[in-house]
C-alpha cells in the first residue's frame, strides 16, 4: 500500500510541475534579473533555515530522552515540505514521516509522537516571536492590516489552544477524556449508520501522546527551550532571506521587507491552499506595493522568495522522499503481496488516465497552464468530446477489476490502451500521448502474471 501512496504522490507532483511549468520558467527568468550576491545570500539564509529546523527536530527527540542526529533529520524536513504540499493536513502529514522514521530506529510510537508534537509547537511558537516583531514595525509605520492581524491572532489562538491541551493533560487527563469521549462515540455511531467499520479508538491514544509531550517539556524544560530557540532562529534566517531578496531588486527598506515577510508567512500558514500557493505571493506583493514599491519589483521579490521557500524545497523533498525509508519494501514481501501491490498500482494508473480524459473533455477551455497535461494525457484530439468522456468512464469502471487483479479486466484494458495508442498515431500524430499510453500498456503486459484471478459472478460459481 505504501508503494501505491508513493506513486500517488509522484503523479500529483508531476501534475503540479507540468501545470506550473510556465510559473517555474518565469521564476528562473526573474531570478536572473536580480543582483547575484544578495540572491546567493538569500539561498544561504534559506538553507540555514532548514538546517536549524533539522537541529530543532533533533532537539525535540532529545526532549523525550532519545538521541537523534540533525543530519538524519534533513531529509525528513524537506520531504515533510513536499508531503504537506501534496497532502495539506496542517503539518500532520510530515509528522507521520517523523514518527515512522523514529519507529525504524527503535523509538516507541509514543515518544516519537511526543517529539513530533514538541517540534511542531516549536515551529509555530518560533514564528510567533518573529511575527510580534513584525507587527510592532507595522504598527509604528501605521500599516498594520486588520486581515494580517486577524490571521496572526488565529495562529496565536491555535498555539495557545494546543498549549492549553498540554497543560490540561499534565494536570487532569480524566477531564480531557470526558470531553473527547462523546465525540469519539458520536463518530462511531456515524460509521455504524453507514455500515462502515468503526474507526479505532483515538481519544485515549491522543491524550496519551499529549500527556507524554507535556511530561517531556516539564521534565526537560531547558531542552524544550532549545527547541523554541532553534525554531526562532530558523524563522529569523528565513526573514533575512526575504530581506536579501529585496536587496537583490534594489529595495533596501528593511522595515518594509520585515513587515512583508511576516504577512507573507501568516498567509502561508492560514491560507486554504497548500503552503499558501497564490495567497502568499499576493500578500507579499500587496504589502510591498502599499509602501510605494513599484508593482514590478514587488512581484519579482514575491516570486523569487516563494521560489526559495516553496519550489526548491518541493523539488528537493520529492528527490529525498525515498531516502526517508517510509516507502521501503519489506524484505520478506511475498509474491502474493507483490501481486496485490501491482493491482493497486494498475488501478491507480487506469483511474487517473480515465479521470483526466473525462475532465479534459468536459471542461470546454483548459487554462494555458495545463496545456502540457492535455498533450500527454488527453484523447480528445482524436475523438469527440462525447466519445472521450465514454472512453474515460470505461477506464474508470475498469479500476475495480484491476485492483482485484481480474484477468478479464486486464485483457480489455490492454485492448483499449493499444487501440487508443494506434488512434493517436494514425489520426492526430500526437506522439507524446501515444508514448504515454504505450508505456502504461507495456508495464501492464510485463506484470500480466499478477492478474491471475478469473472472477466469476456468485450465481455462476456452482455451475
Amino acid at each position: 500500500m505504501r508503494k501505491t501512496i508513493f506513486w500517488v504522490f509522484g503523479i500529483v507532483a508531476v501534475v503540479v510541475l507540468l501545470a506550473k511549468s510556465s510559473d517555474i520558467a518565469t521564476l528562473f527568468e526573474t531570478v536572473s534579473r536580480g543582483a547575484l550576491i544578495p540572491i546567493i545570500a538569500a539561498a544561504v539564509f534559506q538553507l540555514g533555515k532548514y538546517v536549524m529546523q533539522s537541529v530543532s527536530l533533533a532537539a525535540a527527540f532529545g526532549a523525550v530522552g532519545e538521541d537523534a542526529s540533525w543530519r538524519r533529520m534533513v531529509p525528513l524536513v524537506f520531504s515533510g515540505i513536499f508531503i504537506n504540499t501534496i497532502a495539506p493536513t496542517g503539518g500532520t502529514a510530515s509528522a507521520v514521516l517523523v514518527i515512522d522514521d523514529a519507529r525504524r530506529r527503535g523509538i516507541s510510537p509514543g515518544k516519537a509522537t511526543s517529539a513530533a508534537l514538541v517540534a511542531q509547537m516549536g515551529v509555530y511558537s518560533g514564528f510567533i516571536i518573529i511575527m510580534i516583531m513584525g507587527f510592532i514595525i507595522l504598527q509604528m509605520t501605521g500599516r498594520l492590516d486588520p486581515t494580517a492581524f486577524l490571521g496572526g491572532m488565529v495562529l496565536v489562538v491555535a498555539v495557545a489552544f494546543f498549549a492549553g491541551i498540554l497543560f490540561v493533560c499534565r494536570k487532569n487527563k480524566e477531564m480531557l477524556y470526558s470531553l473527547l469521549a462523546p465525540v469519539e462515540r458520536a463518530g462511531e455511531k456515524v460509521f455504524v449508520k453507514f455500515r462502515r467499520p468503526a474507526p479505532k479508538p483515538w481519544a485515549e491514544n491522543l491524550i496519551t501522546s499529549f500527556s507524554a509531550a507535556s511530561d517531556s517539556i516539564a521534565t526537560n524544560p531547558m531542552v524544550a527551550l532549545s527547541v523554541l530557540g532553534f525554531s526562532t532562529l530558523a524563522s529569523g534566517l528565513e526573514m533575512l532571506g526575504f530581506v536579501s531578496v529585496g536587496f537583490a531588486f534594489g529595495l533596501t527598506a528593511v522595515n518594509e521587507l520585515i513587515a512583508a515577510y511576516v504577512v507573507t508567512n501568516i498567509f502561508t500558514i492560514v491560507s486554504p491552499s497548500p503552503n499558501g500557493v497564490g495567497f502568499a505571493e499576493a500578500a507579499a506583493t500587496l504589502v510591498l506595493t502599499s509602501y510605494g514599491t513599484p508593482a514590478t519589483i514587488s512581484t519579482a521579490i514575491a516570486l523569487v522568495f516563494r521560489g526559495f521557500v516553496f519550489w526548491v524545497p518541493f523539488a528537493v523533498g520529492a528527490l529525498l522522499l525515498r531516502r526517508t525509508g517510509f516507502f521501503a519494501k519489506k524484505k520478506d514481501e511475498t509474491e502474493e503481496e507483490k501481486a496485490l501491490q501491482t493491482g493497486y498500482l494498475a488501478g491507480l494508473f487506469i483511474f487517473v488516465f480515465g479521470l483526466a480524459n473525462v475532465v479534459f473533455a468536459i471542461v470546454p477551455v483548459m487554462p494555458s497552464a495545463y496545456e502540457l497535461l492535455t498533450t500527454w494525457f488527453s484523447v480528445g484530439n482524436v475523438f469527440s468530446g462525447t466519445w472521450a468522456v465514454i472512453l474515460g468512464i470505461m477506464l474508470i469502471l475498469m479500476t475495480r477489476g484491476m485492483i482485484r487483479r481480474s484477468r478479464t479486466t486486464w485483457a480489455w484494458a490492454m485492448v483499449l490502451l493499444i487501440l487508443l495508442a494506434v488512434a493517436q498515431l494514425m489520426s492526430a500524430k500526437t506522439y507524446y500521448a501515444a508514448l504515454a499510453i504505450l508505456v502504461l500498456a507495456a508495464w501492464l503486459f510485463r506484470k500480466r502474471s499478477s492478474f491471475d484471478r478469473l472472477l466469476v459472478h456468485e450465481s455462476m460459481r456452482s455451475t
